[in-house]
């Protein structure tokens, strides 16, 4: 008994999927059907494409020209003849004054090219002869210096070969004058320095010994100062 109710509900369900297919396939029958119809309704409805039209365009001959535009063309063809000729006359004369104005300022540039090179000239001539002035003295105080070196040489050989006697020592300072000290370079301390130390050496004399050498020319028992000596070489 199990087994006929299990072979029954076997058929009843191969029945069932059996009709469903059977179903389903009249509904897409039907849907087919309806959409041929409605794609033919559709076709029906639609309108027909417009008819295709060409459009010629005749060309116009050259004698089919207006006559009025022809009695117009001269007189504006003189308007732009006389138009052009006013305009390039007008260039031309422009062009003319273009010229004459690069032609003054070449000139003028010559001449102020002419004016720096006299100028340059004349400023390296004037170079040259500083350059040789400048040279001349410059030879001039090298002369100068060396004849001041052997002058001061000169009157050092000339002080250091003086007499060691107070008397000669004092006439020695007599004749040194101020001028004669500053000439030796300046260095007038140093000469009194070593005048005042040549004649306070013990070999000046060996008589003045614990006396000032220049006692006898003064008559006193103090030395001159070099003041007084040079006063009385100017007096």
């Amino acid at each position: 008994m199990p087994h006929a109710k299990q072979s029954e509900h076997e058929i009843k369900t191969i029945k069932d999927k059996k009709s469903k297919r059977e179903q389903s396939r009249s509904y897409s029958e039907f849907t087919f059907e309806r959409y041929n119809k409605d794609k033919e309704k559709a076709a029906e409805s639609m309108l027909p494409p417009p008819a295709r039209k060409e459009v010629v365009l005749p060309l116009r001959a050259p004698n089919a020209a207006p006559q009025a535009g022809l009695n117009l063309v001269p007189g504006l063809r003189g308007k732009f003849v006389s138009l052009i000729d006013g305009m390039i006359s007008e260039y031309g004369s422009e062009a003319s004054r273009l010229v004459r104005d690069l032609s003054e300022m070449q000139g003028k540039w010559s001449e102020t090219e002419a004016m720096l090179k006299a100028i340059e000239g004349s400023h390296s001539a004037k170079v040259s002869k500083l350059e040789a002035e400048i040279g001349e003295l410059e030879r001039d105080l090298g002369k100068t210096a060396s004849s001041l070196l052997k002058e001061k040489k000169s009157r050092k050989a000339k002080y250091l070969e003086a007499p060691s006697s107070a008397s000669a020592a004092g006439i020695w300072h007599g004749r040194l004058s101020r001028g004669d000290l500053a000439a030796v370079d300046g260095d007038f301390d140093l000469v009194l320095t070593d005048l005042k130390s040549a004649c306070f050496l013990p070999t000046c004399s060996k008589d003045t010994e614990g006396k000032d050498p220049v006692v006898g020319r003064n008559g006193g028992d103090a030395a001159p100062s070099l003041d007084e000596v040079m006063g009385e070489e100017e007096v």
